[in-house]
């Protein structure tokens, strides 16, 4: 590991199972083949069994989140990715810590911008954020929340990645040229693959951003 680059991811479900907290690192270093340069930390928030859905579990998380960045500072970490689409604590965070900072909502909607001027964003929150708004404007087209997805572990069913598909058709039929993934649980299950096999629109994901992103952000 001598010499590799120091990744802190943050995720902000808690997880017990080692597997299941590293899977966004695997999903992360499998779209930037970054093995011989990278050595990813995955950490996660305590209390957050649903992870964040809500504006009260969002700002539970904020303080938490930002206990974690300044811990991976201290240990010496050359950078932290916020591994959620609130990007929660993002700016509380940046100004705590000196180290690089990667958020997946924000880099992915910069990816969406790239792709696309009317973005439908899908979900697992009743309505679009105030953030998402602001990142993406004009463009944001629509917002939409799939059928009985509340939490990222509806995502972990047949019937949930259906009613994420089901979303992706009505944005392609309501004339939406790109779909921006707001739930790192749904790149998590890897929808975007699921999504283009059905439908012929671009898709942003924000595990394939963070990915793009951290090449950029090391010259890598």
């Amino acid at each position: 590991m001598d010499g590799k680059i120091k990744i802190g991811i943050i995720r902000v479900l808690t997880l017990e199972n080692k597997y299941d907290l590293e899977n966004h690192a695997r999903i992360i270093d499998e779209n930037g083949k970054f093995r011989e340069n990278i050595e990813f930390v995955s950490r996660c928030i305590e209390d957050q069994p649903f992870g964040i859905h809500d504006d009260e579990t969002l700002n539970t998380a904020v303080p938490k989140i930002v206990k974690l960045a300044k811990q991976m500072e201290k240990e010496n970490l050359d950078g932290i990715v916020i591994s959620c689409c609130a990007d929660p604590g993002l700016k509380e965070v940046e100004k705590e810590v000196k180290i690089p900072v990667i958020s997946a909502g924000r880099e992915c909607s910069e990816e969406a911008l790239k792709l696309g001027k009317k973005i439908i964003a899908i979900g697992i929150t009743a309505e679009a954020s105030e953030h998402l708004k602001e990142l993406l404007g004009n463009n944001l087209f629509d917002y939409y929340n799939p059928q009985n997805i509340n939490s990222t572990l509806d995502l972990n069913s047949k019937r949930g990645r259906k009613s994420v598909v089901d979303s992706a058709k009505k944005a392609y039929r309501c004339g939406s040229d790109c779909i921006m993934i707001c739930c790192t649980g749904m790149s998590n299950i890897k929808i975007a693959e699921e999504i283009k096999s059905n439908v012929d629109i671009k898709v942003a994901d924000p595990l394939e951003s963070i990915a793009s992103k951290i090449k950029k952000v090391y010259d890598l």
